[in-house]
């Protein structure tokens, strides 16, 4: 498995020549925004899964599951297993483009080619 071999743990330096500090900062943010939104869809999922809700202020314990509860907790908990791969997979492939040293993030508006 590529997550767990060696390379996968060994110390990189880079260079922090330009903007490279700058591109770490922004990987890491957009990371940690990706698996932030993924787990609030899997708690989102979990929650209509479980029928989590406010007690009704008139006292009554009905337990009415509503139908759309399983299908719309699993098209939920399903998007919530996408974006985290796809949190994993962006990370990965901007991380090689860093250590490649291949500049991802643009310092202008405007790129020249």
């Amino acid at each position: 498995m590529p997550l767990l071999n060696r390379e996968t743990f060994k110390t990189v330096t880079v260079d922090n020549v330009g903007s490279e500090a700058r591109d770490f900062c922004a990987i890491e943010r957009t990371y940690l925004s990706q698996i932030r939104f993924g787990l609030l869809l899997g708690l989102l999922s979990s929650a209509l899964l479980l029928n989590a809700r406010l007690p009704d202020p008139s006292g009554s314990h009905e337990h009415k599951v509503p139908t759309y509860a399983l299908p719309l907790a699993s098209l939920y908990f399903a998007a919530s297993l996408v974006c985290l791969a796809a949190a994993i997979q962006n990370y990965n492939r901007l991380w090689k483009g860093l250590k490649n040293g291949a500049a991802f993030v643009q310092s202008s508006r405007y790129a020249t080619t």
